[in-house]
């Protein structure tokens, strides 16, 4: 992207622009030629760099020859309308720069480009990048279907502000920024600004993993958003860099069907019309389901890592789904479940179509993963007290409550994953020993690894680990294991990424303020000095340790702090994060029109359906394990608490079963080689495959009891019309 190959082709758009220089003394706008031509080479420029960046990829992949942070950057490659969104932001990025630059070889004193652009100019600019797109008004639908389902991108979730909550938006800012020039630039970034009085720590100078001969740990900045940063200055904004949300806020199983129309449709299955999800047609997990592969053989990464069966990468909703087996392997789950669903609601409802079958099943997933998430998960990661006063009972939906996923969130406070994970894969058989054809893994030996599962015994192994398993347990002198630290993602001799590191400057390439000010947002004591960040960590050396690194706690960085507090009663997360996951989960919750629980998204008898489900019941139903804990986020080593799949309760899909009595209007009129479905008082028809509507899609029933026109009918779409 534009941060990693601008200083190697500025000069030559600079040299593009040295015939268009302003005038230096008269201050005068620059001119609508000078505009085009600054556009034209900033475009230029970033295309030349994707087609680099592609070409280098293409090549290390035939010759096997990729690094951890290639890995990394090929799988973080932005993609359909995320890299659209993403390339316009780089492209009014990279005109701002060359026209500042050019500026300031003109000009002694300091000026703005802006300053010398005329308001013609500016909407020029942003129309030609693509950047006045983000902010066209979204016009969205309403009728019963669109009330009924959520959009893909999750547009138009909020009516009075339709892209809260969107794929491809920027993150919410609960506290300002803090960047160290005021709007871009990552603190630290000079090693002669102090901040509180002290310079921000760098890696050791005695670090045994960096030398002359490896060099540096790369890192690529996140992604900005149109009209931010040094974006934003163009549209009056706030002068600070904001960054891409490239998925939806909601808890919506988005990652099991995408974020866009375009990864939404890949995954679907295009053979039939029965509203399933795409499978393997090349392997099978012994008769049960896979995931389809997302590229060929050649031109899969996945392959490096492979025993020489050369299986590539799988294909799901979200790109992270081939970074780590245990990931892998509830996307299968979930992949399997939605079919599951699909089959079920098709058989109850044979009148459906294909579009209404994926929509309601997609529609139940997201239900699951709400109850699920909010009543086995979130409590034991906060505790009781802060499920108290963040998430009392449910009241409805308020669509003053704004749902994005705050950057703090993102970037520092659910990172507290990353100290619960063990450094073995643990993979089971069927008696809860380690397996004795699939031994036991370390951890980076999992990494984008999916022939383990093809080739090694399916997720079966892999989800009897889990479950039979506890997380790591978070101890203040043992944060994070060595697997992550020293060997993320390896893949060759040379240096692997360090994710502790990683988080640390995300921090700052993010504008994170520092430790106090968030437990001030939280309203906590803010400790000042060693003897207070004692009390408050419970542990003087650790206390020491990061007052010698940041001169105070202010300068602290939110993951490193968080992480290091003790857990509150009941919870997992100390009273920062418990704080933060706490106001997060109770946005998502209460900003989300599609919320399970409010009214009419489900019917009362469906509502009571969906309380049967568990993480469990999910597992029963789509693997061949038949004994389990009744609740999969317990830990219990076995045989305690374990039960058969038959002892689990499962959910009743009858409550899904459609009337086809509509009021005063009595029965659905029947189109031959058509389906269709219900929505209060509407019917909607679709044509089989091989045939084409006639007429309007839709009829309403009256209160007079009549329809209010006649019903369509499918002809045979080889039928010429005369």
């Amino acid at each position: 992207m534009a941060s990693v190959w601008f200083l190697s082709v500025f000069f030559t758009g600079l040299f593009m622009l040295w015939t268009a220089r302003v005038n230096a003394d008269s201050g005068e706008a620059l001119g609508t030629q000078f505009v085009y031509r600054s556009v034209g080479a900033a475009i230029k420029m970033v295309d030349r760099a994707y087609k680099k960046t592609r070409n280098g990829q293409n090549r290390k992949l035939t010759k096997r020859n990729f690094t951890s942070a290639d890995l990394l950057a090929y799988f973080k490659q932005p993609v359909a309308e995320t890299r659209t969104a993403v390339r316009s932001a780089e492209y009014l990025e990279t005109v701002l720069t060359l026209i500042q630059r050019s500026v300031n070889e003109v000009h002694r004193s300091v000026l703005n480009a802006t300053d010398l652009l005329t308001q013609r100019d500016l909407v020029t600019i942003l129309r030609i990048t693509g950047c006045s797109a983000a902010s066209l008004p979204r016009v969205c639908e309403d009728n019963c279907w669109s009330n009924r389902y959520r959009t893909i991108t999750s547009d138009c979730n909020n009516r009075k502000n339709p892209r809260l909550g969107a794929a491809n938006n920027a993150f919410a800012r609960w506290l300002a920024a803090e960047y160290e020039d005021g709007y871009s630039l990552p603190k630290g970034w000079s090693r002669r600004r102090l901040y509180s009085g002290f310079r921000l720590p760098l890696i050791p100078p005695n670090d045994a993993r960096f030398n002359n001969s490896i060099g540096c740990m790369p890192f690529v900045r996140s992604a900005p958003v149109c009209n931010t940063g040094e974006l934003g200055s163009f549209r009056g904004d706030v002068y600070t860099r904001e960054q891409l949300n490239a998925v939806t806020a909601f808890i919506d199983s988005s990652m099991v069907y995408g974020n866009g129309k375009s990864i939404a449709n890949r995954i679907r299955n295009s053979t039939n019309d029965l509203g399933l999800l795409a499978i393997n047609q090349n392997c099978s997990d012994n008769g049960l389901e896979h995931l389809p592969f997302s590229s060929s053989h050649s031109g899969s990464p996945c392959i490096m890592n492979s025993n020489g069966t050369r299986v590539p990468c799988f294909l799901a909703g979200d790109g992270r789904v081939n970074e780590h087996l245990g990931i892998l392997s509830f996307h299968v789950l979930f992949l399997r479940e939605h079919n599951r669903l699909a089959r079920e609601l098709k058989k109850l409802n044979p009148h459906w179509g294909g579009e209404t079958i994926y929509q309601e099943a997609r529609k139940i997933m997201g239900a699951f993963h709400q109850i699920i998430t909010y009543r086995d998960y979130v409590p034991r990661l906060i505790g009781s007290d802060a499920m108290q006063k963040y998430l009392p009972p449910y009241r409805g939906y308020n669509e003053s409550i704004d749902p994005r996923i705050a950057n703090v969130f993102a970037t520092a406070c659910f990172r507290y994953g990353h100290v619960t994970i063990q450094p073995i894969v643990h993979r089971f058989n069927e008696s809860y020993q380690e397996h004795p054809l699939y031994p036991n893994l370390l951890l980076h030996n999992s990494f984008f690894s999916p022939w383990r599962i093809v080739d090694q015994g399916g997720i079966e192994p892999i989800l009897r680990g889990l479950l039979a398993n506890p997380a790591k347990r978070q101890t203040q002198n043992r944060m994070i294991v060595d697997e992550l630290r020293k060997h993320l993602f390896e893949l060759t001799s040379r240096l692997p990424l360090d994710l502790a590191s990683l988080n640390l400057q995300r921090s700052r390439d993010h504008g994170l303020p520092g430790y106090n000010a968030w437990r001030r947002f939280c309203g906590l004591p803010e400790p000042k000095n060693v003897k207070q960040l004692t009390a408050v960590l419970r542990n003087a050396s650790l206390a020491r340790n990061l007052i010698e690194l940041y001169g105070t706690p202010d300068n602290i960085e939110p993951w490193l702090a968080g992480v290091s507090e003790p857990a509150v009663n009941g919870g997992k997360l100390g009273p920062l994060f418990a704080c933060l996951a706490g106001q997060q989960f109770k946005n998502l919750r209460d900003g989300d029109r599609f919320w399970w629980e409010n009214k009419n998204v489900f019917t009362v008898n469906q509502q009571q359906a969906l309380k049967q489900v568990s993480l469990s019941s999910v597992i029963c139903d789509n693997t061949r394990i038949e004994e389990l804990p009744q609740d999969a986020f317990r830990f219990r080593p076995y045989p305690e608490e374990y039960v058969r799949c038959s002892q689990i309760p499962h959910i009743d899909l009858s409550a899904w079963k459609e009337n086809m009595e509509v009021t005063l209007c009595t029965s659905v009129p029947v189109v031959e080689h058509a389906h269709f479905s219900i929505c209060s008082f509407s019917v909607r028809y679709t044509c089989e495959s091989g045939f084409k509507l006639m007429g309007e899609d839709t009829i309403t029933c009256l209160s007079n009891g009549q329809w209010d026109t006649a019903p369509p009918a499918c002809t045979d779409a080889s039928t010429k019309e005369i």
